[in-house]
């Protein structure tokens, strides 16, 4: 088995939301407790994304916005939460997802998991949202179009929210693909939306983009069943495209326990669609980095995020 590069900074615990905030200390505590159990990863040092990391997809404006925000209490809206440790956790975190990439990329370590917050796959150019506060996995990619000169990087997003800052950062570029399974957030035949309103099956890209984007929204109470048949639908999207590169904005708010996500998917299903990843990685020889983004109940946290690092651990054996 591979050794897996294990990314983790005490700046997720400095990141303080508040009492009653989904989003919470709580979820690192749980990853963090299930993994000192695990023997698979080897724990690696983290660098705080640099200003000129977060500009290739953030516009100097917004950073200047946040970064004045360093020691304060505040929100960017009425969920996204600033502490007088959140900037530095949203740098280390975006900082870790560059440094896992190139990690991989330079085949120093096969496969990575960066268990960091704040999430980032809301995050818009030049907004703040949804729990997050920079687009922690499109800084990864870009970094590894402009630094390791990439031509084809995708990423794939199965948390249940749609990343509309993930879509939208990359949706005239055909240099990246963006694959999201998710629940229906324009609210299908019931008509309700769900967060964050985007996702439709019908936007593709734009320009360049056209096609480059995919969108599999899923019925709100979706199980493994049909969270699998979207799965592997994803994995035909993401073989055809050839990437040099794969990043998964990893959320586990599917899950049938969580708060917010009104989905039925097991751990045992996100354990089996993680394995199906892997093994179609592996035997394509694509690079891969899994980054946490969602996930709300910490019984599925503790459950679910040592099965994908379990899964990274055996990459080498999948693709044989």
């Amino acid at each position: 088995m591979a050794e897996v590069a294990y990314y983790t900074h005490p700046s997720s615990h400095a990141h303080d939301t508040g009492p009653g905030h989904p989003e919470s200390i709580d979820r690192i505590r749980a990853i963090d407790a299930a993994m000192a159990q695990a023997d698979e990863a080897a724990a690696t040092e983290v660098e705080a994304a640099t200003g000129d990391e977060l500009r290739r997809v953030h516009s100097a404006d917004y950073i200047d916005r946040v970064l004045a925000l360093d020691g304060e209490q505040g929100q960017l809206d009425y969920e996204t939460v600033i502490s007088p440790g959140s900037v530095a956790a949203a740098r280390y975190a975006a900082g870790a997802c560059v440094g896992a990439a190139r990690a991989v990329l330079s085949g120093s370590s096969r496969t990575a998991f960066c268990a960091m917050r704040p999430p980032g796959h809301h995050a818009e150019r030049d907004r703040g949202m949804g729990f997050c506060i920079f687009n922690n996995v499109a800084v990864a990619a870009a970094d590894a179009i402009e630094g390791s000169h990439l031509q084809r990087v995708a990423v794939f997003d199965p948390d249940v929210h749609h990343g509309n800052g993930t879509e939208r950062i990359f949706y005239r570029r055909d240099d990246v693909l963006y694959v999201s399974i998710h629940r229906d957030g324009t609210g299908g035949a019931s008509g309700i939306p769900f967060y964050p309103g985007t996702g439709g099956a019908g936007v593709r890209g734009a320009g360049a983009g056209m096609g480059y984007n995919v969108n599999l929204p899923l019925p709100a109470g979706a199980d493994d069943g049909e969270f699998a048949t979207a799965w592997r639908h994803a994995l035909d999207v993401l073989r055809d495209y050839r990437p040099q590169l794969l990043l998964v904005s990893a959320g586990f708010d599917a899950h049938v326990l969580d708060p917010l996500g009104g989905m039925r998917v097991t751990s045992a299903g996100f354990a089996a669609r993680y394995r199906e990843l892997v093994a179609a990685m592996a035997s394509a020889a694509v690079p891969m980095m899994v980054a946490l983004e969602g996930g709300y109940s910490l019984q599925a946290l503790a459950e679910c995020v040592p099965s994908v690092v379990r899964a990274l651990s055996k990459f080498d054996d999948a693709g044989t």
